[in-house]
Order: structure tokens, then sequence, then C-alpha cells
């Protein structure tokens, strides 16, 4: 490979044969062609200097052929890996689609709350930023599945215009190379049949030949100015793909990344989403169990308390007898005669006894309406847990059912509930723990 001064080098050296050949046509023709000496070997040296001529521009025709060619494959090679991007980009966006439909079905699912239930939480604003986060790496992946697109399409047009070129390349190279075989072969004809002599001379300058001279070098000029334009042209040609393909793999790399972003970032909101999921099924769980607690005592009270009003009911029977005997005696007493009806102790005591069975049974029917009030209130508020309760257990199903269908992401933040535990919670929830069986009936201090 030359350098651009060997190159200017050159072409001056040639025009500057070249004008000097046209000197000594002008002194031949002035001479009226003083031999044919003459003639045949200025004859020849423009057979060599075109044949040179036409070395040169077959080899440096080559080199770029050979250039562009190289061009072209590394243009195909960019192509399929960006080609290649854009598949990777579109797969990373379908797999966006199930984990957003997952998200707003979990969205549209806890709706389903009991209206007691339905509290704003924690989950709430993840599943929105697990859903916020989605819409945005959707949105990022189709804007550079665009910008992918569009590089493709930029370099297949700059792969049209280079293999172009290659094929106006290649046929200016069969033609220059086979009129290079064509002159050879003509220069070596002229040197073995040019041979005669001429003993002519005494020639003078034709009256055209300065006109011709100066034509061939404005020929000259544009001819090299042509050339330098040609060769210019495929080095900018070979620029502007190397430009493209420069773009194109700063696109693919930093299509890699988004996707690598975009999954860290999905995962990460669908991670903590689902953990605080868990955090909030811990939550409710303890909170039904409490609740559940909370009713068997006031179940366990509201027995005990059933079980006294038909003590204090038995009481206020058994009080009844006395009173009635107590009554009769006094009656029976009242029938004494004026001079025995006196206020003597016997009566005292009558009336003492009297007084103090009609206050203890005021008393324990004073009681007996506060235990049955007691009763219908905790009667109440058993209703209240139970509907509570209920609403608990709807709840959890609904935050199970949320949960049971994971992500396909990988590991999540904190402990994941095993299956088992889910079965146990649904067995729990089945039958609860107020309405079975041989459950402990332990009484808190709040119920006692």
């Amino acid at each position: 490979m030359h350098t651009t001064e060997e190159w200017h080098g050159h072409a001056h050296f040639n025009m500057a044969n070249a004008f000097h050949t046209q000197k000594k046509a002008d002194k031949q023709l002035d001479m009226s062609m003083k031999s044919h000496h003459n003639a045949r070997t200025a004859n020849l040296n423009k057979f060599e200097a075109l044949h040179a001529t036409m070395e040169q521009k077959v080899s440096m025709t080559r080199r770029i052929k050979e250039k562009l060619h190289q061009r072209a494959d590394s243009l195909q090679q960019s192509n399929q890996l960006t080609r290649q991007s854009l598949a990777q980009l579109d797969e990373a966006l379908q797999s966006k689609e199930e984990p957003l439909k997952l998200c707003m079905w979990r969205i549209e699912e806890r709706k389903r709350r009991p209206q007691r239930e339905l509290v704003h939480d924690n989950v709430t604003d993840l599943l929105e930023d697990e859903k916020n986060t989605l819409l945005d790496t959707r949105r990022r992946l189709t804007e550079s599945i665009q910008k992918t697109k569009s590089t493709v399409v930029v370099l297949d047009d700059k792969l049209g215009e280079v293999s172009h070129d290659l094929v106006v390349k290649d046929q200016a190279l069969q033609l220059d190379d086979a009129c290079l075989r064509q002159t050879h072969k003509a220069y070596h004809n002229s040197i073995g049949g040019n041979t005669r002599n001429s003993s002519r001379g005494g020639s003078t300058l034709m009256p055209a030949a300065g006109k011709m001279i100066f034509h061939r070098r404005l020929q000259q000029h544009e001819s090299d100015r042509n050339e330098v334009n040609r060769q210019q042209d495929a080095v900018q040609l070979d620029q502007s793909a190397a430009n493209r393909e420069e773009m194109a793999k700063s696109n693919c790399e930093d299509n890699k990344n988004l996707i690598a972003l975009c999954h860290k970032m999905a995962g990460e909101a669908a991670q903590k989403s689902e953990h605080a999921m868990q955090e909030r099924i811990n939550e409710i769980d303890n909170t039904r169990k409490r609740v559940e607690t909370e009713l068997i005592a006031t179940n366990d009270t509201m027995n005990q308390t059933k079980d006294l009003i038909g003590k204090t009911r038995q009481q206020m029977k058994n009080l009844e007898e006395p009173m009635k005997n107590a009554w009769t005696c006094n009656t029976r007493r009242q029938m004494r005669t004026p001079r025995e009806n006196i206020l003597d102790p016997v009566s005292k005591q009558l009336q003492e006894h009297q007084a103090t069975l009609v206050q203890a049974h005021e008393e324990l029917s004073n009681h007996h309406n506060g235990e049955k009030r007691l009763v219908q209130d905790l009667h109440h508020r058993r209703e209240h847990l139970k509907d509570d309760l209920n609403d608990k257990m709807a709840a959890l199903r609904i935050e199970m059912g949320c949960l049971a269908k994971e992500t396909t992401y990988p590991p999540k933040l904190g402990q994941t509930f095993p299956k088992s535990r889910f079965y146990k919670w649904r067995n729990d929830m089945t039958t609860p723990a107020a309405f079975r069986g041989g459950v402990s009936s332990t009484v808190p201090m709040t119920a006692r």
C-alpha cells in the first residue's frame, strides 16, 4: 500500500513523462517525422505508459474489490448479530407477558376480599410498583425493538450498496484485465513488426499540434481526477459501512444490557411483592388464630353464663317456699286476739326473715336480668367474631391463591412457604377450631 505522497509523486512522474513524450512528439512532427525509428520509439513509449497505467488501475481495482468484499462479509456478520439481538429483544418482551398478566390478576383478585379486609396495605403498593415496572420494561424493550429494526434496515441498505459496488468493480476489473492482456499482446507485436527506418527529415510543427497537447493535458488532468474520485468514493463507502457496523455493534451491546436490566428489575419487583404477600399471609393467619381463640373463649364464657343463669333461677325458686312460709305464718299470727296480737320477738324475727328473703330475691332477680343481658351481649360479640373469622379465612384463601401462582423469576426474598403449609392452612380453615371438638376452652383474662 503506497502513501499519499508516493501516490502523488507517481502521478506527477507519469504526467511529467507524458508531457516529455508530447514534447518529443511535437519535435518529431516539426521535423516531419524525422525517422521511422523515432516514431517507433514514441509508439513504444506510449505502449509502456498505457501498460503501466492499466496495470496500476487493475491493481488498485483489485485492492478496492478485496476491501469491499471484506466489508460485505463483515456487514453480513453484523446483520446476523443484529437480527439475533432483535430476536432476543422479542423473546424478552414476550417473557414479560405472563408476569404482567399474573400481576394484574393478583391486583384484581385481591379486590374480591371481604369489605372488612379491603385494606390498602404494603402488598397493594408493591403490586402497583411491579405493574408499573413491567409496563416500563415493556415500553423500553419495544423502543429498542423499533430502533434495532431500523438498524437492520440500514445494514441491509448499506450491504446492498457495497454488493452493487462490488458487482460494478468486478465488471470493470474484468474489462480492464482483458484490455491489459490485449495491450500487452499489441505491445509485443509492435516490438516485433515495426522495424522500418525512415530517412525523411526536416519536419515542421503542425498547426494543430499545440491544441492537441493542451487537449491531452486537460484529458490527463480529468482522468487523474476521476480516478481519485473513484478511489475516494470506495473509501467513503467502506468508511460509511464501518460506521454503520459500529453503530449496530453499540446497539447490540445496549440491547444486551437492557435485557439484563429489565429482567433484573422485573425479578426484583416480583420478589418484593411475593415477599410482602408472604408476610401478609403470616399476619392474617396470626390474627385469624387470635380471633379464633377469642371466639372459643367467648363461647365458653357464654356457656358458663348460661349455666349461671340456671343456677340463679334455681336459687330464686328455692326462695319461693321460705317466702311463702314466712308470709303464711305472718298472716296466721295476725289472726290472734288483740290482747295477744302484739309485736313480740317472734313477730320481729318473722319480719326480719321475710325482709331478708325479699331482699335476696330482688338481688337474685337483678343478677338474673344482668346475666341474661350479658348472654345476649356475648352472643352478639360471638356473631361478630364469627363474621370476622370468616372474613379472615376468605382473605387468607385469596392471598394464598395469589401467592400459589408464582412467577418464574429466580429466588425470592426471605423464606418461601412450602406447599405442605398451604395444605395445612386449607385444612385448618375448612374446620375452624372454634367449631371443632376437643379444643381447649381456655378463657383469656379479658373474657373472664
